[in-house]
């Protein structure tokens, strides 16, 4: 299952989403892909250089837009049941080549949704992104996963309940909250699941990687 972590607005936790949902499909005993197509950044590969000493099951790399149909070829013919193996594409937060590229090959869309407005406004943006992906690629399925919630900001719940509701089929069930626990895995290059086992972003990953377990399992059928 390929899953592109996508959304074209900086800081809304994509990279984090992409590590720790990788974390816990690993731990679930999952192999796990990690593709950072932000080359210029590279943020996936600086928080992840400490990862598979923790989840063995997850390998990072670094893939343009104009490598990921090769490398993505590469390991359908070297890897036994590579279709059991998740793919996670880190993109850039901007609608890029390499943003395209992972529209053209995933099965789903991934959207780390910060309960904000501007965030909000720019889902209709990204919507139409998303339907004209379809016309190249028309298995493409969008999630969304509300992340960076503020507890102490009361217009944050209002924001989520308002995207629940107008999305209600398409938002995961956890909320990513903000927390310093990201913060020290950051620091140590590897998964909350590692650092803060414990924790309620761990906890709210592990719900995600499930959920999304569960609709791999539903989308074979």
């Amino acid at each position: 299952m390929i899953i592109a972590v996508i959304n074209q607005k900086g800081g809304v936790g994509k990279t984090t989403t992409t590590v720790n949902l990788s974390a816990a499909l690993a731990e679930a005993g999952r192999k796990v892909l990690l593709l950072d197509l932000d080359t210029t950044q590279q943020s996936l590969m600086r928080q992840t250089a400490n990862l598979d000493a923790h989840f063995p099951n997850c390998e990072a790399l670094l893939c343009s837009a104009k490598s990921l149909p090769t490398e993505l070829g590469k390991r359908r013919k070297s890897t036994p049941e590579f279709d059991r193996t998740f793919v996670l594409l880190d993109c850039p937060p901007t609608l890029s080549s390499e943003a395209a590229a992972a529209l053209k090959t995933a099965d789903l869309a991934l959207v780390p949704l910060q309960p904000e407005l501007p965030a909000l406004e720019g889902l209709a943006s990204l919507h139409k992104t998303l339907d004209a992906a379809r016309a190249v690629n028309p298995k493409l399925t969008m999630r969304l996963l509300i992340t960076m919630s503020d507890a102490r900001d009361p217009n944050c719940a209002a924001i989520e309940a308002q995207v629940r509701a107008l999305f209600p089929d398409e938002v995961l069930a956890p909320t990513i909250k903000r927390s310093p626990v990201f913060g020290r895995a950051v620091l140590e290059a590897t998964s909350v699941l590692h650092t803060s086992s414990r924790s309620h972003g761990t906890h709210a990953y592990r719900e995600a990687a499930l959920e999304l377990m569960e609709w791999e399992a539903n989308h074979a059928r």
